[in-house]
């Protein structure tokens, strides 16, 4: 499989240098074509073989495959966007754009990515989430693919791939569209008719789908949400999904977030539910319960059962019946004695996750058991330095248990520093520049020896770091209830945590190398 290395040098540039800079087509632009350029029309700019020039907006010419569409000028009657007015001129007026807010960062997100469509790539889309209760101007957001490594909120100039570009567009209050990159707006998935008719440029290149990814949401201004995620988190015909649905800041394959097992849900939630609703109406059943039905009729009353003695008077009252002997008194009890003493209970259980101090350099996260071949292309340990100061790691070594259950020696590093609060997932058979960062370091490690291979059923499995003098540095028993098929072993809580579990039981997804437990950066704090 493919990788891609992360980049090295990360300049973020305006949206408008961006946009101007052939983000449809790979040829030049040519300012002179884009001031006369009517949209639709063919313009004069030099493209590459297969691609025509044309303007995609007005003020605009592109590199663009021949035939793609435009997307619909503006709204219409039958379709599925609002905006429209009637034959006869009448109803309420269109809405313009003033009624719709501009979004902020966090309120419009990608929630669904399918990056390997099935049958083919007309399958493939990406979906937008409008989390708000007030419609959301699309005009001017872009969505994007950048190199993996990219720092968050960053939009690189090398290596990002623009998506679809919105000129105009209004998404509905909790409504959600699936953009597939095949087809025309009409028949994309809206989860409400858009409130605003789209118009929009989408690229007709397919997705990446034998790598890891990074999907970001942006106007020119900010990036509004970032979707990223591994290659374990899609596969054919599967697309990645945010866990929790519309909500989370981590990405599953979406078989694994749907209840039901649904390889996909283009404009629902996972479990097929919409967002209109909160998810809640799923398969048929409200999001409210509603009033209570009313009494059934009880009939008239049932009548009094045999030798029921004096019946009541009319007005209600019945004579007291006579006292029956009640014969002499029951005995005392017997002397019960003291109350048995309550049962041992023992010490207290222990809390759900016990917390240690972190040492100078902590062993976070294990995964010694990839579906990905070859499988040791995939394996890693994670890496985290917690401190306020870089440490020098030149001779340190990582070892863990082979088939014996002897510790072997599986990297050695030569001249290494790991910078201060840095987070990275080592990896075998990879150059340390193909290693997970976060940050990515000014110098890259040099490794002197590696035979990386990972047990990965071991019980336990152990993973051993040691200093130059061959002091220990961390050390950790992963049993074999935390090794998944697929599912990293992770601390219950990063760095600190004294516990391995499951990495998809503990956080988002099956694992999250160079990031926290919940897709988050360390050096965030781990906090979105």
């Amino acid at each position: 499989m493919k990788r891609r290395s992360p980049a090295r040098s990360r300049a973020t540039l305006p949206w408008l240098v961006l946009l101007l800079a052939g983000c449809v087509g790979e040829s030049a632009v040519d300012e002179a074509a884009d001031a006369a350029c009517p949209r639709g029309a063919s313009c004069a700019l030099a493209c590459d073989p297969g691609l025509a020039p044309v303007c995609v907006v007005d003020g605009a010419c592109r590199c663009i495959v021949p035939g793609s569409d435009l997307g619909p000028a503006g709204g219409a009657g039958g379709s599925p966007f609002g905006g429209g007015t009637s034959a006869g001129g009448g109803g309420p007026p269109p809405p313009s754009p003033d009624d719709c807010e501009t979004p902020a960062a966090g309120e419009l997100i990608l929630n669904e990515l399918m990056l390997d469509g099935e049958p083919d790539e007309d399958a493939e889309f990406f979906e937008i989430v409008n989390r708000t209760d007030r419609p959301l101007n699309l005009g001017g957001v872009s969505v994007v693919s950048v190199p993996v490594g990219t720092p968050s909120g960053g939009i690189p100039a090398e290596g990002t791939r623009v998506r679809a570009i919105f000129e105009a567009g209004c998404l509905a209050p909790r409504a959600a569209v699936a953009v597939f990159h095949a087809r025309p707006p009409e028949r994309w998935v809206w989860s409400s008719p858009a409130v605003i008719a789209p118009r929009v440029t989408v690229t007709p290149d397919n997705y990446p789908n034998a790598d890891d990814y990074d999907f970001r949401l942006a106007t020119k201004d900010a990036v509004l949400d970032e979707f990223m995620g591994l290659v374990s988190t899609y596969a054919p015909g599967v697309s990645a999904n945010r866990v929790p649905d519309g909500v989370g800041p981590g990405v599953a394959a979406h078989d694994r977030v749907s209840s039901e097992g649904l390889p996909a849900s283009p404009g629902l939630c996972a479990n097929g539910g919409s967002f209109e609703r909160f998810c809640g109406d799923a398969n048929g059943e409200p999001d409210a319960a509603g009033p209570p039905p009313p009494p059934r009729d009880a009939g008239p009353p049932p009548p009094p059962p045999r030798d029921a003695g004096p019946q009541p008077d009319p007005d209600g009252s019945a004579p007291p019946p006579p006292p029956r002997d009640a014969g002499p008194p029951p005995p005392p009890p017997r002397d019960a004695g003291p109350p048995p003493p309550p049962p041992d209970q023992g010490p207290p259980p222990p809390p759900a996750c016990p917390g240690e101090v972190p040492g100078q350099v902590v062993l976070n996260e294990v995964f010694a058991n990839p579906t990905e071949s070859p499988e040791g292309n995939w394996e890693f340990v994670e890496l985290v330095n917690p401190g306020d100061r870089p440490v020098d790691m030149t001779g340190w070594t990582i070892a863990s248990t082979n088939g014996a259950g002897a510790l072997a020696e599986r990297l050695r590093f030569g001249a290494a520093v790991l910078p201060a609060r840095t987070m990275v997932a080592v990896y075998g058979n990879r150059p340390p520049a193909d290693w997970t960062w976060d940050p990515f370091p000014a110098t890259l490690p040099e490794v002197a020896d590696e035979s990386f291979s990972l047990l990965n059923d071991g019980n336990p499995l152990r993973v051993v770091l040691t200093d130059a003098a061959g002091g220990l540095v961390d050390d950790v028993s992963i049993e074999r209830a935390a090794q998944g098929n697929g599912v990293s072993a992770t601390r219950c809580t990063d760095v600190s945590g004294a516990v391995f579990g499951l990495h998809d039981m503990l956080g988002a997804g099956p694992n999250s190398p160079g990031r926290c437990l919940n897709g988050a950066r360390y050096p965030d704090g781990c906090r979105f």
